[in-house]
């Protein structure tokens, strides 16, 4: 996301970077509600200090909170419809990604939020979108959910093993999703590389790049920006 930002020339402040901040829910979910709203004041106070106009979230469990529960004076986006509209807007000059994938709607941006159109509209514009057989509001569940106190690790792996092989069930080359605990679960049990939206964006981005870049003191020539991230991870 911040090579993301910074291609697309946007002003933008990390409000993680020296550290996670919490939106507060996971607390709430454990009945320290209390502690939770000291939490969730204290981001106030540093949302409204940092004079953001437009608070971008990658998690749709915080999107959630931060849009419904704070009252925040600035607007709220998931950070597939703030990269949609970037795209829309010309800010972010897209190539075509070789392959295809899939998309999985995480359940919180997809039942309860209901955000479908943006993170579609993102991919078809850089990749082959495959429709999976569960989308929308019959999307499946990672198993991971924050909620979900009663169930041990290995069942929650049977649960995203399972959906992972009816979401794929057309063998895509990529797995696609929008909410970092959904990728964290798919990619102990998918066949093929699980990728969160913005890592296709990065990958997609058809920026100007020098002829050869220097990595560990050995002129690497760039034969594609694509490529090039791929290879080295840039």
């Amino acid at each position: 996301m911040q090579r993301i930002f910074t291609a697309a020339g946007i002003d933008y402040w990390f409000m993680d970077e020296e550290g996670g901040i919490c939106c507060g829910r996971p607390m709430m979910l454990a009945g320290h509600h209390e502690q939770a709203e000291l939490m969730m004041a204290q981001n106030k106070q540093l949302i409204a200090g940092s004079g953001a106009k437009v608070l971008v979230t990658s998690c749709p469990i915080c999107y959630k909170i931060f849009a419904k529960e704070y009252q925040l004076n600035i607007r709220v986006l998931h950070h597939t419809q703030y990269l949609y509209e970037l795209a829309e807007a010309g800010k972010l000059p897209l190539g075509k990604l070789s392959g295809d994938a899939v998309y999985h709607d995480p359940c919180e941006l997809s039942r309860d939020i209901r955000i479908y159109d943006e993170p579609r509209a993102l991919l078809k514009k850089m990749i082959n979108l495959v429709p999976a057989p569960f989308e929308h509001d019959n999307t499946l569940c990672c198993g991971n959910s924050l909620a979900n106190f009663s169930s041990g690790n290995e069942m929650k792996k049977i649960v995203a093993r399972d959906a992972y092989n009816k979401l794929n069930s057309k063998q895509a080359d990529n797995f696609v999703t929008s909410c970092p605990l959904c990728k964290k679960s798919f990619e102990k049990v998918s066949d093929v590389p699980v990728k969160d939206i913005a890592e296709l964006v990065n990958m997609a981005l058809k920026a100007e790049m020098p002829e050869a870049i220097s990595i560990k003191g050995r002129s690497i020539p760039v034969e594609s920006s694509a490529t090039i991230r791929e290879k080295f991870n840039y």
